[in-house]
């Protein structure tokens, strides 16, 4: 209680009503990032990715989405990644789930490429060198070219992934559903190891 007390100063505030944000923001170049999405049973919401300017807040562009960007969007250079899914973090509806990724410019939010995924894809995605790297409530771990949306490799696991992956050198980390850890090479896609964390830890695992 001695010590300063910060009083921090609102420089602006943008959506209030309109906007519903889930995902993590991202921030690059002087630019806020972020997707919005649209609840289908509540009505509220506008589904888009968004770019405001961070010092005043003013929108400076906006790109329609046609799913929902729970994951929330990663900056890869001059490009924009946002995964999208049309479900929520549900398992009961994993059977039922589409997603897509989709890359936008930077600069003034065009669509550079889009890629339909067939599954939910809940999570960000993780980005690094030419590879984009997603997983989807199909189970898989796929690797895309980050300019272009090629496929580069997918790896199948045993379980729905809500969770994003994470990359540390060469090698892609995710889990599952059952709580299985998957190691997956980077460059092909291989499985190097998975660890079962609801036997190690002797509990069941619902990783989110």
């Amino acid at each position: 209680g001695g010590l300063p007390q910060p009083s921090p100063k609102l420089r602006w505030r943008q959506g209030v009503g309109a906007w519903h944000v889930d995902g993590p923001t991202a921030v690059a170049g002087g630019r806020v990032l972020f997707g919005s999405a649209f609840l289908d049973v509540e009505k509220k919401g506008e589904r888009a990715l968004l770019c405001l300017d961070a010092g005043d807040g003013k929108t400076v562009w906006k790109a329609p989405l046609k799913l929902n960007p729970w994951g929330g969007p990663t900056v890869a250079g001059d490009r924009v990644l946002v995964p999208s899914s049309s479900i929520r973090y549900d398992p009961q509806q994993v059977a039922s789930a589409q997603g897509e990724v989709a890359a936008f410019a930077l600069a003034d939010g065009s669509q550079a490429w889009k890629r339909d995924v067939g599954a939910g894809v809940l999570g960000a995605v993780a980005v690094a060198g030419d590879r984009a790297v997603f997983a989807d409530t199909g189970g898989r771990v796929q690797a895309l070219d980050a300019k272009t949306g090629e496929t580069r490799w997918v790896y199948r696991g045993e379980a729905p992934f809500f969770g994003g992956p994470a990359v540390s050198g060469d090698t892609a980390y995710a889990a599952d559903l059952k709580g299985v850890l998957h190691a997956i090479g980077l460059a092909d896609g291989t499985r190097i190891w998975t660890l079962d964390l609801a036997q190690a830890l002797g509990a069941p695992g619902l990783v989110y």
